[in-house]
């Protein structure tokens, strides 16, 4: 584990650090699972669903086939304001994706994380991809310390879905 914290100064005004992290995680039939962190350090919107939403539009617009599980706010009381969309995309061979996303809004700065998951990984890896993001963004996912916060219920799984006819050879 490293507490690495790297800060950019550009010598000119009209360049702006945006800064993007690659987390490599475990690797599970073969697949490697890799979580993405886009830093955006002046975020358009403070809102958070104002925030994901120009993100959210984007996705949904241009994957075709692509089955939206949830999209809500998820903050915990007094933490920062987050929200989560999670889909899922139907690839070659009943093979399927779920594409997770949370969005953060701390310090004056926009987070958007992202990572794939096999339909068969997904359970398995959230809490792991959760602990991280509360590791990088403190008061997300767990309380401050010394707050209390009501517990809230299990997301529901991913509904099955249904394969696309493979004519498609590419997987990822």
């Amino acid at each position: 584990m490293s507490d690495f914290e790297f800060d950019m100064k550009l010598p000119m005004d009209t360049w702006q650090d945006q800064t993007m992290y690659a987390i490599k995680g475990p690797t599970i039939e073969r697949i490697e699972h890799l979580l993405m962190l886009y830093i955006d350090r002046e975020p358009m919107q403070d809102i958070v669903e104002q925030f994901a939403k120009e993100k959210v539009d984007i996705i949904t617009e241009n994957l075709q086939g692509l089955t939206v599980i949830k999209k809500t706010e998820i903050s915990i009381p007094g933490g920062n304001p987050t929200y989560e969309f999670v889909a899922s995309w139907a690839l070659a061979d009943n093979f399927i994706k779920i594409k997770r996303y949370v969005f953060v809004l701390a310090n004056d700065m926009g987070f958007t994380f992202n990572c794939d998951f096999q339909d068969t990984t997904f359970d398995q890896l959230k809490p792991d991809m959760n602990k991280i993001i509360d590791h990088l963004v403190p008061n997300t996912f767990a309380a401050a310390e010394g707050a209390t916060v009501e517990p809230t219920p299990p997301a529901p799984s991913a509904p099955p879905v249904q394969a696309p006819p493979s004519n498609s050879d590419h997987l990822w």
